[in-house]
């Protein structure tokens, strides 16, 4: 819309904005959001928590909230504000990192003989349940200049809603906490907000956003249980301090060890989060021998799904060109198989070798090949290389960037040289490796 604005409109946005920055409000309108529910895979219809809310704002707001966002970016990153803890919506890193961070944490204790225990916690509804005045009040102990946190008290307060289902508008109703859901300053003010976080000596945290973990390393494994639960009973003073609601039967703890005996599982609000045999977080299933088998056999599941709807496009039968079949794999498909792949891509062949059977069927598909046609031939004549060539690519150019970020926890995560026999990420960047 905002594209076709005539020299005229732009100059009026421009000057309204200005008046925005200057007098630090934003006007009503443009803090009235229109929510669509879309319900969840496999969720009952008449359950309301089965819905997933999605919210659309103005879009002359959102325009405004890129230039505030590209102000208050400037002054965290300047005074370097942001936890080192917090990888989630900041600049240069993704879910990968934290991924890395645990994974190389498990792996080393793996290799010294260590257990490693981790608690993965789940935030109500973290995003809408921000307590506002405690996040003005952040703002000001952050050093945030005054006219900024002005502006963005006003920016958060007095908002409202309306629900629309199909050509229906709700009453609007008004907004008493939390950040706006679908909006470009929700998710740095929600960093904001859990920036003070806790830590503790004995523990390590890691969070994307709301996705937070909390995991510790031992060789004697009772130590485990009691370095998580000291830093747990921070956590629970510091969650109910500032109004966060934990819920912990949705909560996974796993023990990744070597040995018979399990220790006590950790507790939360007198709450036992007993251990699992694996966990999702951030996209992957870690199991607890960290062999990846399970993760793996979730991403051919997944990728399975995607085919089966995308099957009257890329089937046999289709008439579409091969050309364009090609595409729909590498852009939609391919990326399911590999998301991930610097963490997990070390691992042991015989897993590896479901991906890599699954993107040669695929492709087989596509060109309707024979049975007499060689999988090399076939990708040397589509340009598509085997599994394990562009997944060790994605590798080598995650690795080779971490230098390039500025967070700590990056910067001096312990360095080691990869073996054909190191049971570590970094081993799938050997030139001679080959998963055993």
């Amino acid at each position: 819309m905002t594209k076709n604005f005539t020299l005229k409109a732009i100059l009026i946005l421009n000057i309204l904005i200005n008046k925005i920055l200057t007098h630090n409000y934003l006007p009503k309108t443009w803090k009235e959001a229109i929510i669509f529910p879309i319900l969840k895979p496999g969720k009952s219809k008449n359950n309301p928590s089965s819905y997933r809310p999605i919210s659309l704002l103005s879009t002359l707001s959102k325009i405004t909230e890129s230039i505030i966002l590209t102000r208050l970016k400037n002054i965290i990153y300047i005074n370097n504000i942001i936890n080192p803890n917090q990888y989630g919506f900041t600049n240069k890193l993704s879910t990968l990192h934290p991924l890395l961070n645990l994974t190389e944490a498990i792996s080393e204790g793996f290799q010294r003989k260590k257990s490693t225990g981790a608690v993965f916690l789940d935030i109500q509804k973290a995003f809408d349940h921000v307590w506002l005045t405690g996040l003005t009040y952040k703002l000001i102990t952050y050093s945030i200049p005054p006219p900024l946190i002005c502006l963005l008290h006003w920016y958060n307060s007095d908002r409202s809603y309306q629900v629309r289902v199909k050509d229906t508008l709700s009453n609007t109703k008004n907004i008493c906490c939390g950040v706006a859901q679908g909006s470009l300053l929700g998710p740095l003010l929600f960093n904001l907000y859990i920036n003070d976080i806790p830590d503790y000596t004995l523990t390590k945290l890691n969070m994307f956003a709301d996705d937070t973990a909390v995991h510790t390393t031992y060789k004697r494994i009772t130590s485990v249980t009691y370095a998580l639960n000291k830093h747990l009973k921070l956590l629970e003073k510091y969650y109910d301090q500032w109004k966060i609601s934990i819920n912990v039967e949705k909560s996974a703890a796993v023990i990744f060890t070597k040995k018979r005996k399990l220790p006590p599982p950790p507790t939360m609000y007198n709450t036992t989060i007993p251990w699992s045999q694996s966990t999702k977080y951030l996209g992957i299933i870690f199991d607890k021998n960290l062999t990846w088998r399970t993760h793996i056999q979730h991403t051919r599941n997944k990728f399975r799904k995607i085919m089966f709807k995308l099957f009257p496009l890329i089937g046999r039968n289709s008439e579409l060109s091969r050309d364009n079949k090609v595409l729909l794999f590498t852009a939609v498909m391919s990326p399911i198989l590999a998301y991930g792949c610097p963490v997990w891509g070390y691992a042991a062949k015989t897993n590896i070798n479901i991906l890599d059977t699954l993107q040669n069927s695929t492709i087989r598909m596509i060109v309707r090949a024979t049975r007499y046609m060689r999988n090399d031939d076939i990708r040397n004549a589509i340009k598509i290389n085997s599994f394990k060539s562009p997944i060790q690519k994605i590798a080598k150019n995650f690795f080779n960037s971490l230098q390039f970020t500025n967070n700590a926890n990056m910067i001096n995560m312990p360095s080691y040289n990869p073996q054909d026999n190191t049971k570590r990420p970094r081993r799938i960047l050997l030139d001679s490796y080959n998963p055993p």
